[in-house]
């Protein structure tokens, strides 16, 4: 899996209408199995990078995360959607 981030790219100084930007991505998996287990794997990844950090007491990191979720009304069937 490879994710290219200049697609995601906006250079300073430039204006974005984020009615244009894509919002959908094709899919960088094949299954939502293999989505779990790149997820389980960079999990273990930043688990072990937090507790080297913490053992250190002289570095901080910070992740943000951000996501969306679909109202009820728009999700799959038999899904649940929270908010």
């Amino acid at each position: 899996m490879k994710i290219n981030s200049k697609d995601f790219r906006v250079r300073p100084g430039e204006k974005v209408n984020l009615s244009e930007w894509p919002t959908v991505v094709k899919p960088f998996c094949k299954s939502k199995e293999r989505y779990r287990e790149l997820l389980e794997e960079h999990v273990a990844a930043l688990s072990s990078l937090q507790r080297l950090y913490n053992a250190s007491n002289r570095y901080a990191l910070l992740l943000i995360f951000q996501g969306w979720t679909l109202p009820a009304r728009t999700a799959p069937s038999g899904t649940s959607c929270p908010g």
